[in-house]
């Protein structure tokens, strides 16, 4: 199915969780927030929701430096 990530378009697999988007592009949850139709999900909520055709989806990920 397709959805947007990050601005662009990405085919998820069918009934795909957010949860095994992160896992396919291979983001650590604890190391990201992700916003889900303009909503800011939890953590928990992460196994919960599925995907479905044109969801947009926004992983931003958390980078240590200096």
């Amino acid at each position: 199915m397709l959805i947007k990530l990050n601005g662009a378009d990405f085919e998820a697999p069918d009934g795909s969780s957010v949860s095994d988007l992160l896992r396919i592009k291979g983001v650590e949850p604890a190391h990201a927030v992700v916003e889900y139709n303009m909503v800011i999900l939890k953590i928990e909520e992460l196994d919960t929701i599925r995907l479905k055709m044109g969801d947009v989806v926004e992983v931003l990920r958390f980078v240590g430096g200096g």
